[in-house]
């Protein structure tokens, strides 16, 4: 099994055969091409192998080349061009020298923004850390330094408490991420869910906008 997880919107999108490798990503319509496909299982047992020799920690999967950054038996370590994880992030020009930091705190891991220039997201609905700081690290999380996505793996989990689901939040998100993905023709007023070089409809090219519902 393949995996390929869009770098602009977070989609996982998963595939039996190489040859099945798709080009655009079904949730947003932007370009897969220049993404590196990743074999399920067999990062899965990359990250089981560290678990045996590391304690309390996590993984940062870059989702474009599948370099990782380990972080192991830590309080709090920052992370940037010339900090923690510089063999992999000194490599991409809009992360900076000083982005951002990772914190193990009452059992939970915590991300910060550190001012970086570009920013720091969490989740697939791009949670913005400099103006949400503290956010909670759960397993399996994408974080987004700039638009660079990097797949979060825990190599030992912390405890978490069971929250029961708060449905109104739920129904928020939900209602959030279709703001994402509407899109709309400025020539013929109509609205789609993916965006589109050329208007199904009226068939202008070029006059797709990005709208909230």
């Amino acid at each position: 099994m393949y995996q390929l997880i869009c770098d602009y919107c977070g989609e996982k999108i998963q595939f039996s055969e190489l040859n099945q490798k798709p080009i655009s990503c079904s949730n947003c319509n932007s370009s897969l091409e220049h993404l590196s496909v990743q074999e399920i299982s067999t990062q899965q047992d990359s990250i089981d192998k560290k678990e045996e020799s590391h304690g309390n920690g996590l993984v940062l999967i870059y989702q474009k080349t599948g370099d990782q950054i380990t972080i192991s038996n830590f309080e709090k370590v920052v992370l940037g061009r010339e900090n923690f994880g510089s063999e992999v992030l000194g490599k991409i020009p809009q992360i900076s020298r000083t982005h951002c930091c990772i914190e193990l705190r009452d059992n939970h891991y915590i991300i910060n923004d550190l001012g970086s220039m570009h920013g720091t997201y969490i989740g697939i609905n791009k949670t913005d850390c400099k103006i949400n700081p503290d956010q909670n690290i759960n397993d399996n999380d994408l974080i987004f330094l700039g638009r660079e996505p990097f797949l979060v793996k825990f190599t030992t989990k912390p405890f978490q408490k069971e929250v029961q689901p708060d449905i109104k939040k739920e129904k928020l998100d939900e209602a959030e991420t279709k703001k994402i993905i509407k899109y709309r023709c400025k020539n013929c007023g109509n609205d789609f869910d993916r965006k589109q070089d050329t208007c199904p409809d009226c068939g202008t090219y070029g006059e797709m906008e990005l709208i909230e519902k």
